[in-house]
């Protein structure tokens, strides 16, 4: 059939991929014109990313908060991918320790439960200060919304103080925390 372009700015007759590559670029493209559907499974649709620079005591057998992120999925199929990125201080005994987990509103997300509550990740001390580079993942498949989900990255110590972020200005440290969507 022969390429024809109509009165109307339409083009009859062209077969799928009779372009050139490269002839359409992203700014010939409308806004919308290819939606999250249209996305290979996982494809990352959305980061949002919070970050915490001061001093975070942990002293508590019960977990705490440390920091939250909200997003708001595109999808109640699209699973999030939690992170969360910084330097503990655990000083003076072998026994204390940071253990960290994710709750999703008030759902603890840990995978296991170990004597004073379930956690993703624990970071034990030395007899003298340590500081210990945490880095805790999950991946959340099983939230079921479409609707803003907070996610608050939370952490209890045992047998005394730790730091979920450095307690000197010498030894400063971030935390970054980060939910990504991704396309189902």
């Amino acid at each position: 059939m022969a390429i024809t372009i109509n009165g109307t700015g339409t083009i009859a007759g062209l077969a799928v991929g009779g372009l050139p590559d490269g002839s359409i670029t992203s700014a010939d493209l409308a806004s919308g014109a290819i939606t999250t559907g249209a996305l290979p499974a996982g494809s990352i649709l959305q980061v949002e990313v919070t970050e915490k620079t001061a001093d975070q005591e942990v002293n508590s057998s019960t977990h705490i908060d440390i920091m939250s992120v909200t997003i708001t999925p595109t999808s109640s199929s699209n699973p999030i991918l939690l992170l969360a990125i910084g330097g503990a201080i655990v000083t003076n005994a072998s026994s204390r320790a940071l253990r960290t987990t994710f709750f999703r509103g008030t759902t603890n997300l840990a995978t296991n439960s170990i004597n004073t509550g379930a956690y993703l990740t624990e970071y034990r001390g030395l007899n003298s200060e340590l500081i210990v580079p945490h880095c805790t993942f999950h991946y959340d498949n099983a939230h079921s919304s479409s609707s803003e989900l907070t996610y608050t990255y939370k952490g209890l110590s045992l047998n005394g103080a730790v730091w979920a972020n450095s307690k000197t200005a010498d030894r400063l440290s971030a935390i970054t925390l980060m939910a990504i969507e991704v396309a189902a």
